[in-house]
């Protein structure tokens, strides 16, 4: 048995004998022939029978031409692949172009060859059979990439269960997290004392994406648990660090922020491991009077004991705000491959009352980037006081 055989084809022509003729060719080949006198017959028996191996359309017909007619076909069969040949006579090259055109595949010339025939047949057929392979890998990678959507599902439901929504809601303090895929490795934790006192901190994960969002479990937890037990600054970033270090492998490491503010003296102690500048808005002049610069490598990487770590005391005044954020803004692109940059954000600072730093900051950025990329976790804090 051929491989072909039983495979069904339908002949198109409004010429008995061309049809018959072909018909007998084809069916030497082990093909079942199906015959239409026209366009639009042709069209309708190809909805009758969805699993034709192949068409040899005819161009000049009555009712329906063979172009118009392998034009409908084509937009019925979708993305499925079905073989159209068109049969011309030797001195119809127009009629070839437009039969191309119109989404035809090849083309026979009368009176019909079965040495070529069998040529175009086996042509065809390796055309078909790279096209049914194509078919066969696409769906293979939607059902990859479905398992991959499932899976991702899952993971982001077990590490928001994870993390919770168990921050406190601080003052005049508001935050965003923008992730560049599904998970964000960057955190806004706060936690409000029972003196009214509050901490609050900003993490930055190297990298983004599922590795990223893996490491904020852990940073998490510990947190919550040390900063509700009354733990000072230095304590919590002690114990990060250490659980960090073991915990997280040698490539990856967090960068961090932490605010710890107390109401009563109306100081402001702040810890920038790794993270951009810090800004320090006056609340008179309207001015960036001050950036706290990173005076310490991120969490993660070396060994450090509770005295290791250096902090920065502000005495803020009625009006004064702070900003803090991660390198994903200030190094976020426009379609032209420009970044955001520092000048840039602080010139929006400048120009924008404290009480909508955030949603003028956030607009600037979503403005800026416009249709570019984002290629990177973006995340603010800013709080004023």
């Amino acid at each position: 048995m051929s491989e072909i055989e039983q495979k069904t084809v339908l002949v198109v022509d409004d010429v008995m004998p061309n049809r018959k003729l072909l018909n007998a060719l084809l069916s030497r080949q082990g093909f079942n022939v199906l015959e239409a006198e026209n366009g639009q017959q042709a069209v309708e028996m190809y909805q009758q029978h969805d699993d034709l191996y192949m068409i040899f359309m005819d161009v000049m017909m009555p009712v329906m031409d063979g172009n118009e007619a392998t034009r409908t076909i084509k937009q019925l069969a979708g993305n499925r692949f079905i073989p159209i040949i068109m049969v011309t006579a030797l001195d119809e090259h127009q009629g070839m172009a437009k039969g191309v055109e119109a989404g035809a595949d090849d083309y026979l010339t009368k009176p019909i060859d079965a040495i070529l025939l069998n040529s175009k047949l086996k042509a065809m057929q390796r055309i078909r059979d790279l096209h049914d392979l194509q078919e066969k890998q696409y769906k293979q990678l939607q059902a990859i990439q479905k398992r991959i959507d499932d899976e991702q599902r899952l993971a982001e439901s077990i590490l928001n269960a994870a993390i919770g929504n168990r921050k406190d809601s601080i003052p005049n303090l508001t935050s965003t997290v923008q992730p560049a895929e599904l998970f964000s490795g960057d955190l806004v934790l706060q936690t409000v004392r029972e003196d009214g006192s509050w901490i609050a901190m900003v993490s930055d994960f190297t990298g983004h994406g599922l590795p990223a969002a893996v490491g904020t479990v852990p940073v998490t937890d510990s947190y919550y648990t040390m900063s509700r037990k009354g733990l000072d600054a230095r304590q919590i970033l002690c114990e990060l660090n250490y659980k960090l270090k073991n915990f997280l492998p040698v490539n990856m490491f967090m960068c961090c922020a932490l605010l710890d503010y107390s109401p009563d003296s109306r100081q402001l102690t702040i810890w920038n491991g790794g993270m951009p500048k810090i800004l320090v808005k006056d609340g008179n002049t309207g001015k960036v009077s001050q950036t706290i610069d990173s005076a310490d490598v991120p969490l993660g990487i070396v060994e450090k004991s509770v005295d290791d770590f250096q902090f920065e005391v502000l005495n803020v005044n009625p009006g004064d705000a702070v900003v803090v954020f991660s390198d994903g803004l200030t190094e976020a692109e426009n379609e032209s491959g420009e970044q955001l940059g520092l000048d840039r954000l602080i010139s929006v600072v400048e120009a924008n009352p404290v009480e909508q730093l955030e949603n003028s900051i956030v607009s600037d950025w979503q403005s800026f980037q416009a249709e570019g990329k984002q290629l990177d976790d973006v995340t603010l804090l800013t709080v004023y006081f």
